[in-house]
């Protein structure tokens, strides 16, 4: 029998992750009302990823492209996966 598997892209931006699956992962502000200050309510990379792996998931790719956004050198685009049960 194959494996399957769940797969999720998170985007980081100001080493926040942001976005994961198209889903806001900081304050419940909304969309027309988000401001680039809110972006520090969203995780820490390295604490996604501490917990995401606890859930069983497992960094496969980073990909990192310049910012369209002025003082933001960077977005980063993070691949991850898991098993599906």
């Amino acid at each position: 029998m194959s494996k399957t598997f769940e797969h999720q892209v998170v985007y980081s931006v100001m080493d926040r992750v942001t976005f994961s699956n198209g889903e806001w992962l900081g304050a419940d502000i909304p969309e027309a009302e988000r401001v680039q200050k809110d972006v520090e309510t969203c995780p820490l990379v390295w604490e996604y990823l501490a917990q995401s792996g606890v859930l069983g998931w497992e960094l496969v790719c980073v990909l990192e492209t310049v910012a369209q956004v002025k003082n933001q050198p960077y977005v980063r685009t993070l691949y991850l996966k898991r098993e599906s049960n």
